[in-house]
């Protein structure tokens, strides 16, 4: 992932997992996905077995622009992605917002939201 001008450390590394979670979904390395982004704690609210059929059908699933930041706590920040993905045949647009925490040392994300968008 490329550093962009103004962005931080804690800002790298969360777009770097944000990137490494559309990266793993998109291969259906679906364990691979959760493991990389998000708390224990999410994991535990949304079982592998479950949280994969919503993927099911999905294809050309990619993340579209850069993030946006809308807030930047020291122990809290959220962040929002587009992404687009193909499914029934149907091209689908969606946003992605994430709530990342420190978790010993490192930052995860501990929600993740989806919702359509135009």
């Amino acid at each position: 992932m490329a550093i962009r001008p103004g962005m931080d450390a804690r800002q790298a590394q969360i777009e770097g997992k944000i990137q490494e979670y559309f990266e793993a979904a998109a291969n259906q390395d679906f364990a691979r996905a959760q493991q990389v982004c998000c708390t224990a704690e999410w994991r535990a609210r949304y079982p592998l077995e479950t949280w994969k059929h919503n993927f099911y059908g999905v294809t050309d699933l990619r993340i579209v622009g850069a993030p946006r930041y809308l807030q930047i706590q020291d122990d809290l920040v959220v962040v929002e992605n587009d992404y687009t993905f193909v499914s029934g045949g149907v091209r689908r647009n969606f946003t992605l917002r994430w709530k990342f925490t420190p978790v010993n040392g490192e930052w995860q994300g501990d929600m993740a939201e989806a919702f359509p968008t135009a």
